[in-house]
């Protein structure tokens, strides 16, 4: 394992990531490209460099600097940044015909072909010129105030009352940040490596966020880097708090709609955010999903959240009541969802499935904490509020499905047009952090095939060595002349 002086972006870096392939990851795989080059759903910058490097070494602070710029304004497209150790990593550098360092390569979204970067006189280089060579639109400075902030609230268990128009960034950031939030406090027990069974559910929990959660969305830079490090994200959580650290929300404090008393309902309130995102995205984009479809249907999804809420979630008292509702098919649950929907409608059921939830079980949080709670305040708890959506509600207590989803959607799903991706699911997922077991699978049917081949052979040349040998000659004579006698 390479050291820190090998390295110039190991710590401090965000949001560059700095390239390491350990020598198990050699052994087991081989040398092959990065997944940086491989995976061209996004726009890509790198840096080759040498840590030695005084021109390197100035360099640092300006790179770092346009890549946060670059991540803060880009218009709905993630953006990566990736920097290269050519003291530890000759030979790539030596594909990619690095003659001198700094050596900057723009890769644009969906090619693996990189364009060479040429830096200023000062070294330094123009955001401008990176983003027209990544064909990247950034936001001016005016436009990244316009959107105003909503106003507080005083009743702190009204977590649920949301502001469309203006609002999305901040529910994205909840999110983000209750998601960061678990990955940061819960997926290891202590450093010992993830138990199979949480494994298992920790693995089908990053692929439904990769297919779901909106495109342009920068927490994908979290989930790639994740999902491409799997095998060592589940061994220790040092590799996976090393992840963290390259990839942070962009504020770390939840906003105003979900101050609560404490910060884990807070925490809370950004996870439902999160939860709700996906189940929109399921809806959206389940078409965009390839491979391994028993894993896209909505029954299987419901499963992944439970398993999720079931061994990742932080808050006892949120895990039960979850967990008490999904296993007892509450709303509907267990017919609603059926393993395969036809119609686009249909697919609306698991957003529908969870506002029904979420909605019941604030008014069961509120009844517990006001016992002498009256109807109007049950019925204000209840989102989204008659006022804000005047369409969703035909009266108090009934609700129209169609103007209900078109309001999820409004409130957590992008209005732009996004960049069309597919993606693929395999069926055995397990061989994503099992090398030994993918190994096996992929050799299996070989043997079999080669043994098969074999057998046929062997067939061959006995039958072949048996009319040589003349015997088949004797035994008719033999059977003709009996038969005559």
């Amino acid at each position: 394992m390479a050291d820190n002086s090998e390295y110039l972006y190991a710590v401090n870096s965000f949001p560059v990531s700095e390239y390491k392939v350990t020598k198990r990851d050699l052994r087991a795989h081989g040398i092959t490209k990065p997944s940086f080059i491989m995976d061209v759903s996004w726009p890509r910058l790198v840096q080759f460099y040498l840590p030695a490097s005084s021109i390197c070494q100035e360099f640092r602070p300006n790179f770092i600097h346009v890549a946060k710029e670059i991540k803060h304004r880009s218009f709905y497209t993630p953006v990566e940044f990736h920097v290269v150790s050519c003291l530890v990593h000759r030979a790539l550098c030596e594909d990619f015909e690095v003659e001198g360092v700094p050596h900057l390569v723009a890769f644009k979204a969906g090619t693996t072909k990189g364009k060479v970067l040429l830096r200023e006189h000062d070294n330094t280089i123009d955001i401008n010129h990176v983003s027209d060579e990544l064909d990247i639109l950034l936001k001016t400075s005016d436009e990244e105030h316009r959107i105003p902030r909503p106003e507080h609230h005083d009743i702190a268990i009204s977590k649920n009352v949301h502001f469309p128009q203006y609002q999305q960034q901040f529910d994205y950031n909840d999110a983000f940040l209750s998601l960061y939030h678990t990955l940061n406090t819960n997926i290891h027990q202590g450093n010992k490596p993830v138990s199979t069974e949480r494994r298992l559910a920790f693995i089908e929990w990053m692929d439904l966020l990769y297919w779901t959660l909106p495109s342009y969305w920068d927490v994908h830079q979290l989930i790639t880097d994740i999902r491409s490090n799997m095998r060592a994200v589940v061994l220790s959580s040092d590799n996976l708090k090393e992840i963290l650290e390259r990839h942070g929300p962009p504020t770390m404090a939840w906003s105003e709609s979900c101050h609560g008393v404490n910060d884990k309902e807070e925490y809370i309130c950004g996870l439902w955010k999160l939860f709700h995102i996906i189940s929109v995205g399921v809806a959206e984009q389940h078409q965009r999903v390839l491979g391994e479809k028993s894993r896209i249907s909505m029954r299987h999804i419901a499963f992944v959240y439970q398993y999720f809420v079931q061994h990742f979630v932080v808050g006892e008292e949120f895990q039960k009541e979850f967990l008490e509702k999904f296993e007892n098919c509450a709303y509907d649950r267990c017919s609603r969802l059926e393993p395969y929907r036809l119609t686009s409608a249909s697919w609306q059921q698991l957003a529908l499935w969870l506002w029904e939830l979420h909605n019941g079980l604030s008014v069961e949080l509120l009844k517990q904490r006001y016992p002498d709670a009256t109807k109007k305040q049950i019925n204000w708890i209840q989102w989204p509020a008659p006022s804000v959506c005047p369409d969703c509600w035909q009266s108090e207590d009934l609700w129209i499905e169609d103007n209900i989803y078109s309001y999820l959607k409004q409130v957590y799903w992008p209005k732009d047009v996004q960049n069309a991706r597919w993606v693929v699911l395999d069926k055995f997922h397990e061989n994503k952090t099992d090398t030994n077991a993918s190994r096996v699978y992929g050799i299996a049917p070989l043997l079999i095939f080669t043994m098969c081949i074999l057998s046929v052979w062997y067939f061959i040349i006995n039958k072949w060595k048996f009319k040589k040998s003349g015997r088949y000659k004797k035994e008719d004579c033999c059977q003709t002349g009996s038969i005559a006698y």
